[in-house]
């Protein structure tokens, strides 16, 4: 019997999705000591929604009134993307 209750044990555990992270630095989702993933959870637990976004486009169409936008780096952007973000 124990065993038996092992083994369901076991698969459950298993089955479990396991969190996502990635090793993308500061991240929202990289809980490494270049990701950003205690600080989003700060941000989360006060009522704020965390949305990462990899390109200018995402960024243009997430940045609307009553948002904050944060860029991390900008020396890829040429200066129509900057002026779009603004």
């Amino acid at each position: 019997m124990a065993l038996a209750a092992l083994i369901v044990a076991t698969a459950i555990a298993g089955a479990l999705p396991e969190p996502r992270t990635s090793d993308i630095p500061l991240a929202p989702d990289n809980p490494s000591a270049r990701g950003a993933r205690a600080l989003a959870q700060i941000l989360q637990r006060e009522g704020v929604q965390v949305h990462f976004v990899r390109t200018s486009g995402e960024a243009t169409r997430a940045a609307v009134a009553g948002t904050t936008l944060l860029v991390t780096s900008s020396y890829l952007l040429d200066g129509a993307q900057i002026t779009a973000l603004a």
